[in-house]
């Protein structure tokens, strides 16, 4: 059985979590949104960390706020079959051109959500969002939700093995070659605006904070 519908998806994982450095969140707030680093850096003057694989983090200035544009060494191009036509840097414009998500439950977010915050956890403090998938969808209706079986930006051999990097990996639940059980990862393209219930903490199994206090 393949295929599922969004749903269905919000019945198994009905939370959305999304970690960034505690330097991005203030813009996030400020914005009341996620945007992609594409979306963040077109139209400046640091169009130059689309163009290849970043090997570290760099702070740069978006408009009034520093942000931290993350590297990309999980990602090991020696580990990469590419498949349906295409190349390292078409996987590179995917991944610029995204907003990513961990799916979850009330409790905690799901996949390999812990080693990518402990990850960027060593280098300072890391702020985790986390919102109700169906608030995300219902706050974003023109925005298509895409699923994947895997964390598609990180790439690693498993055995010996490469792993797979193609067209196929960000998928809509409806057309998906696996069940709503395998989905490690949701993205939307560019930005994505973040519902009223978003809730952040420093840690991974909060305590949570409401992000959007009510006036």
């Amino acid at each position: 059985m393949s295929g599922f519908t969004v749903e269905d998806l919000a019945n198994l994982r009905p939370f959305a979590y999304h970690t960034t450095s505690a330097t991005n969140f203030q813009r996030i707030k400020d914005l009341g949104r996620l945007e992609s680093v594409r979306k963040m850096v077109t139209g400046g003057q640091h169009l130059h960390l689309l163009s290849c694989r970043r090997r570290k983090t760099t702070s740069v200035m978006i408009g009034d706020h520093l942000v931290d544009i993350r590297d990309q060494l999980p990602l090991r191009p020696g580990s990469v079959e590419f498949t349906g036509g295409w190349k390292l840097q078409d996987l590179l414009d995917e991944l610029n051109s995204r907003v990513f998500f961990w799916p979850g439950d009330g409790v905690r977010s799901r996949g390999r959500s812990e080693g990518h915050y402990n990850k960027y956890a060593v280098s300072g403090a890391v702020a985790v969002i986390r919102m109700p998938l169906r608030s995300l969808l219902e706050s974003n209706p023109s925005r298509w939700l895409h699923v994947s079986r895997c964390n598609t930006g990180s790439a690693r051999s498993y055995y010996g093995r490469p792993v797979r990097r193609g067209p196929g990996i960000f998928a809509l639940p409806e057309t998906a070659d696996f069940t709503r059980g395998k989905v490690v990862e949701f993205s939307f393209k560019e930005e994505i605006t973040l519902p009223r219930e978003t809730e952040w903490s420093h840690k991974l199994l909060g305590p949570w904070q409401r992000m959007f206090p009510e006036v």
